[in-house]
């Protein structure tokens, strides 16, 4: 067995490169949610984002969670297709918010 699992006929491997920042289309919305719940704790950590910069990101992403939640109970489970992409929208703009540094509320 290798460090990440048999690689022949196990289905297992080396894990997936680490990618950059989520866009719409290219990561299913929970992975995009998760991916970004990740860059506010670790803006928290490291100083990137103050206090009051994570306690905003975290507020929308909050409210994203909550509105997708919403919008599965009134589409039995499901998301429809233009629900997903107000999703991704709201998604990006956050992302947008974190790219760099600061986030751009704080300046």
């Amino acid at each position: 067995m290798r460090e990440h699992g048999p690689t022949v006929g196990g289905g297992y491997g080396p894990p997936p490169p680490v990618a950059g920042p989520p866009g719409a289309g290219d990561w299913p919305i929970e992975r995009r949610e998760a991916w970004l719940q990740e860059r506010i704790t670790s803006g928290r950590t490291n100083g990137s984002l103050n206090r009051r910069e994570a306690s905003r990101a975290q507020s929308t992403l909050d409210d994203i969670k909550a509105t997708q939640a919403r919008m599965m109970r009134h589409s039995h489970g499901r998301l429809r297709d233009d629900d997903r992409e107000r999703l991704n929208e709201r998604l990006s703009r956050l992302s947008d918010m974190l790219r760099g540094e600061r986030a751009p509320w704080a300046r």
